[in-house]
């Protein structure tokens, strides 16, 4: 577990834990109690990297407690030389928490070859690369978080991560891209309309990727003025995002696009058939990147996670409970 302030030890943390073979499960630094307990429950896990002034700190606790206020101090004496650990593409790489339909938090894990997909995928579509500084502004209890801390590093670019007053002010934010020569940002729709009433616009060296929640067609046509645009479309279980679409000028419907590498979207009916192109159904996810399931969940991994009607055995597929439908150029609309 990780509950840390926003900055590079909270990144840290998280590097140390996969180089140590291990998972991570980010929290936020102040969750509710009755949250907090919930998720440890579900989650149990073994060490807590806190801060001395996090909750953890003084609350009872089964996890050994590791407190990381002083990065220098804590690595004192240890060889820079990452420790030989062996690791399995199946092994977890983080688990998180998310609100089920009743308010119990679900954790999501998810495994290493998952995440790495994601990364190889991003990488070239949209693409980054060594040149690109990504502007990283979202809490790590959201899961595209992981694109923003991870996708740079993957690529050996820049990861710039703001503090919460220039995520919450425009005009800091507008200074931030600047200063720091930012050319990817990422927000949900959400977060880029608070940012668009605040007075920023963008520029043309900007990549922005939407994400999260639905993107609407008129804060899409503001958006395309403000940079090189992408909508992506993806539940948590099949890690961050599974399709993707360039956003163009004077498009006549937004969609979520095609889906990205080692990753297929069925649109079926209650029967789990395909239904005829152009009609609506609800999309199933399969491929690379399905989580494993719910941690100590298994009725609720059972719902969700189903057997392919048409894959091998163990090829499963992901009910995400969205309606949608596939287009005749084969771009898939969210409804």
């Amino acid at each position: 577990g990780i509950s840390l302030p926003r900055g590079a030890g909270e990144l840290v943390a998280m590097l140390a834990t996969l180089k140590a073979g291990g998972a991570y499960l980010p929290l936020a630094p102040a969750p509710t109690p009755d949250r907090l307990q919930l998720i440890l429950e579900d989650a149990v896990p073994r060490v807590m990297v806190v801060s001395a002034n996090s909750p953890f700190a003084a609350r009872p606790c089964a996890a050994s407690l590791l407190f990381l206020d002083d990065l220098l101090r804590v690595g004192a004496g240890y060889e820079a030389t990452p420790p030989m650990v062996p690791s399995d593409p199946t092994q977890l790489a983080y688990v998180l928490f998310t609100s089920g339909s009743t308010g119990r938090p679900k954790g999501v894990e998810i495994p290493r070859r998952a995440f790495a997909n994601l990364l190889r995928s991003m990488a070239h579509t949209p693409g980054m690369t060594e040149d690109d500084r990504l502007l990283a502004i979202t809490t790590t209890s959201f899961d595209i978080a992981g694109l923003e801390l991870f996708l740079p590093l993957w690529v050996g670019a820049t990861v710039v991560i703001a503090d919460r007053e220039t995520v919450l002010d425009s005009r800091r934010l507008a200074e931030s891209i600047d200063r720091d020569a930012i050319t990817v940002l990422q927000g949900t729709p959400t977060t880029w309309r608070m940012w668009l009433n605040g007075g920023w616009r963008g520029n043309d060296r900007l990549r922005l990727f939407c994400g999260g929640e639905a993107l609407s067609p008129e804060l899409a046509q503001q958006l395309v003025g403000c940079g090189r645009l992408w909508n992506m479309y993806g539940p948590t279980e099949t890690t961050i995002y599974s399709s993707l679409e360039l956003v163009v000028a004077g498009a006549d419907a937004i969609t979520i696009g095609r889906p990205i590498d080692e990753t297929q979207i069925h649109v079926l009916d209650e029967a789990l058939a395909p239904v005829p192109r152009g009609a609506l159904g609800e999309l199933y996810i399969g491929g690379t990147g399905l989580a494993r399931g719910y941690r100590n969940r298994p009725e609720l991994t059972a719902e969700r996670f189903l057997q392919d009607p048409r894959g091998a055995p163990g090829d499963r597929l992901y009910r995400t409970g969205d309606l949608g439908r596939q287009l005749d150029d084969g771009r898939l609309e969210w409804r």
